[in-house]
Parts: C-alpha cells; sequence; structure tokens
C-alpha cells in the first residue's frame, strides 16, 4: 500500500510540474524513437512519469507525462498517456496560465524477426487534445529496421527507420505538415554494469535534424531512471 501511495504522489507531482512527445515513455522507447520490446513474461505491463524542460530564463517551460505500456506474447506493443504541454509563447506572464493537454493511444507490431533483426510497424501520437480535437499531422505512423550485434557482456542495437508526424518535425520548435517524412537512426548499448538489473543503456538518437544523448540506469529489476538532452546542438540557446 505503502509503494502505491509514493507512486500517485510522483505522478501528481508531474502533473503540476507542467512536447507531447516526452523522452523514454513511447512503447519500446529508445529516447523519442520506438522499436520492437521483446514479451517478457515477469513483467505484466510498465508504467512510466517524465519530464522535459524545454525552456530557462525569462520563460520556464516545461512538459510531464505519464504512460502505461503494455507489450503481448504475439510481439505486440501498446499504450496509453497523458501529458501537459509546455508553454510555446513569448509572453513571461501567461506562461503559467497557457496550460494545455493531450490525451494519446500507441500502438506498434513486430512484422518481421530473425532473433537479431527485427522490422516493426507502429501508429503512435493518436491524440486528442483539451478542445477535444484530433490533429492528423501529429499522427506518427512509422517502419523501423534494427538490428542487435552482441560482444562478450555488451550488445550494440542500431536503428533506422522513417515516420510521419511527431517522428517528422519536432512539436517543440516547430509546426508539421500531414505529408512530411522524417528519416531517423538510434544506438543503444547495453552495459555490464548493474547487468542483475539488466544492464546500465546508452542511448544515441539523430532525429528531428539534430542529436539526442540519454542513459537509463536500473536501480532493481521492477524500476530504472533515465536522463538525457534532446537536441544537444542547440544547449547555447537553452535560456532563450
Amino acid at each position: 500500500m505503502k509503494k502505491q501511495y509514493y507512486i500517485l504522489l510522483i505522478c501528481l507531482f508531474s502533473f503540476l510540474l507542467s512536447n507531447s512527445r516526452v523522452s523514454f515513455l513511447r512503447p519500446g522507447a529508445f529516447m523519442r524513437a520506438s522499436n520492437y520490446e521483446a514479451y517478457n513474461a515477469n513483467k505484466l505491463f510498465s508504467i512510466g512519469i517524465g519530464s522535459e524542460i524545454t525552456s530557462l530564463g525569462d520563460i520556464t517551460s516545461h512538459s510531464s507525462s505519464v504512460a502505461f505500456n503494455k507489450t503481448n506474447t504475439n510481439g505486440t506493443s501498446w499504450g496509453f498517456s497523458y501529458t501537459v504541454l509546455p508553454y510555446v509563447g513569448i509572453d513571461p506572464s501567461a506562461a503559467d496560465l497557457d496550460i494545455r493537454y493531450e490525451v494519446g493511444a500507441h500502438f506498434q507490431t513486430n512484422i518481421y524477426s530473425t532473433g537479431k533483426t527485427n522490422i516493426t510497424l507502429g501508429t503512435h501520437d493518436f491524440l486528442l487534445n483539451n478542445e477535444e480535437m484530433i490533429a492528423l499531422k501529429d499522427l506518427s505512423i512509422f517502419l523501423n529496421f534494427s538490428n542487435v550485434v552482441s560482444i562478450n557482456k555488451y550488445s550494440l542495437e542500431s536503428l533506422v527507420g522513417f515516420g510521419s508526424g511527431r517522428l517528422a518535425f519536432d512539436p517543440h520548435a516547430e509546426s508539421g505538415s500531414a505529408s512530411s517524412l522524417g528519416v531517423y537512426a538510434a544506438l543503444k548499448l547495453n552495459t555490464p554494469l548493474l547487468s542483475n538489473w539488466g544492464g546500465v543503456n546508452f542511448i544515441t538518437e539523430f532525429l528531428h535534424g539534430g542529436l539526442n544523448l540519454g542513459v537509463s540506469i536500473p536501480f532493481t529489476n521492477e524500476y530504472n531512471i533515465s536522463f538525457g538532452i534532446t537536441h544537444i546542438e542547440y544547449l547555447s540557446d537553452f535560456s532563450s
């Protein structure tokens, strides 16, 4: 009961913090990209809570999200998310008043596998916003090709994919078109650090024309914490 209380408290705190594609929270997520996630009989489902800070300075802008994800024995994964969106205006006095949210549904399936190589097809970001509208330009339809190479106690997962919607444009920085298509790539290095709990993962993504870096650290078999920086090439402009 005490564990459930702490989880509820963290959820409420995240909502108060107030990208709609918050890193690490989609099914099979690297950071903002997603891939095939193998079924684990010991994991019934997963709940993720995350926040992204998009600006510090005169305007402090950030988004928070809670997500529920489930992977099935047949190679399909699906999930739901609730996200408080970042402020994207230019008036500092309105930053704490203009609070918007989105509720999203996400689905993906593994359509080909050789054990080391997988092809994954998915539809993410079927989003309903606080105005009860669904924007087709936000719908992220994607196809991924991934491969895993193992050397000693290390494994390197490489990913190349292309997708529409919020995989083609960054909702933090620009508006997108329903006809746009983005190409992206990612690497995930699993190390023997904390191997009893699954190992520490180092992640690199080339997405939205920028570079994302992240690390995912387990601290039990059931819990892990992840940190990352998206669009590291813009770090010098973070305060603006």
